[in-house]
């Protein structure tokens, strides 16, 4: 790592999937770090805005600062010599994302009224929210891959929470097929031909959309992780849970939660 004349800072809140990863990743490459719950310190939340940033994860020095997204811009950012190993390829995302959002659908028929308006955690969030947070992730995706010509992908789109016509199990799951059938009729190949050798501009910087579906996929499974631990904690008989074979080869977190205070 390059000498720095600052430490580096970490902004990230609970239960975001890229913040979790992006601490363990740090943490492995032996980078020590300042870390910013932006959620329960409102200094550090106004110090993220003084340098201009959106959302988080960022990695900051002093006055320089990246989203963290991309891990391999983060590498670039603090001078790191990282092999990130080989990827899964498009087709294969595309498989793995389909199989999440079934998954998804499975799961959320299991799941009583009552607990999809439960919140959880440490994270002002119902699982109503969560649910329809994985199917937004994957739509969003595809307004990108959709588009044509202009591509654009933005945070206030991935971040849009359910409106009032999604407010019960039924509404969600009507919206989750429609994502679903939208992602089955392009299928793993048709996906894998749009996506192939475009670069798409988005809130975190200029990125191949390989890489964009790389981490669309890994944001949903993240979220499929914690909601079959939710669903653990509850008691829930989980009708075949995913496991080690659909999370193999994505960058996953090694943890599914950030650690809960003491």
């Amino acid at each position: 790592m390059k000498p720095f004349a600052h430490p580096v800072r970490v902004f990230w809140q609970p239960g975001c999937t890229s913040c979790l990863k992006t601490k363990e990743f740090l943490e492995k490459n032996g980078v020590p770090f300042e870390s910013i719950n932006v959620m329960a310190d409102p200094a550090g939340l106004a110090a993220l805005r003084a340098l201009g940033m959106r959302g988080v994860p960022v990695v900051a020095v002093g006055d320089e600062a990246v989203y963290s997204q991309s891990l391999v811009d983060v590498s670039k950012f603090l001078g790191l010599d990282v092999d990130f190993g080989k990827r899964l390829d498009e087709a294969e995302l595309a498989t793995r994302l389909s199989t999440v959002l079934v998954a998804a659908l499975r799961y959320l028929d299991q799941l009583p009224d009552e607990l999809l308006q439960a919140r959880y955690r440490d994270r002002d969030r119902t699982m109503r929210v969560l649910v329809h947070h994985i199917f937004r992730i994957a739509e969003s995706f595809l307004e990108v891959a959709e588009a044509g010509p202009v591509l654009s992908y933005e945070l206030e789109a991935v971040l849009r929470e359910p409106g009032d016509d999604i407010r019960g199990k039924r509404e969600l799951e009507a919206y989750g097929r429609s994502v679903l059938v939208r992602l089955d009729l392009l299928g793993a190949r048709g996906l894998a031909r749009l996506v192939h050798g475009i670069r798409v501009q988005t809130f975190y910087g200029e990125q191949s959309l390989h890489a964009v579906l790389e981490l669309t996929t890994r944001h949903c499974t993240q979220h499929i992780r914690q909601l079959l631990a939710l669903m653990e904690e509850h008691g829930l008989a989980i009708d075949r849970p995913l496991g080690p074979a659909e999370f193999a080869g994505l960058p996953l977190p090694d943890k599914v939660w950030e650690p809960m205070p003491a």
